[in-house]
């Protein structure tokens, strides 16, 4: 919860710097944040029943899953934030699990935008980012 704390007032201060009103995000879009990032943790740092060990990492997350949630999906309407939560969640997924974060968009006007906007907010967490279109 300080994590989403730090999100939410740094994007109210993003906002307010860009002269748009320093709107919360909405308890929709805080609350899949939430249970995504609480995901990724759970399947983190899953027991290894081979080996005994926790914390699998990165290099046992793409093989075989520890628990028995395979995937975690959020369905979002157009105009209900996508772009909000899926800056949020990287921010969460950087700086609580250490992962290094890749987004990935098929319209390269959305990509632009979003890349574009939230550049500034990524930065202010001390988060480096970048674009590279083939």
């Amino acid at each position: 919860m300080l994590k989403m704390n730090d999100v939410t007032s740094k994007w109210m201060q993003y906002m307010i710097a860009r002269n748009f009103p320093p709107l919360t995000p909405h308890h929709t879009q805080a609350f899949t944040v939430l249970m995504m990032s609480r995901f990724f943790e759970d399947y983190l740092k899953a027991e290894d029943p081979t080996s005994g060990k926790k914390g699998g990492g990165l290099s046992s997350f793409f093989s075989k899953p520890k628990l028995d949630l395979r995937a975690f999906i959020a369905q979002m309407a157009t105009g209900e934030g996508k772009s909000i939560v899926i800056s949020m969640l990287a921010i969460f997924l950087v700086q609580l699990h250490g992962m290094r974060v890749h987004i990935l968009e098929n319209n390269e006007g959305l990509l632009d935008r979003d890349f574009a906007m939230n550049q500034p907010f990524f930065e202010a967490f001390g988060i480096s980012c970048g674009i590279d279109l083939l």
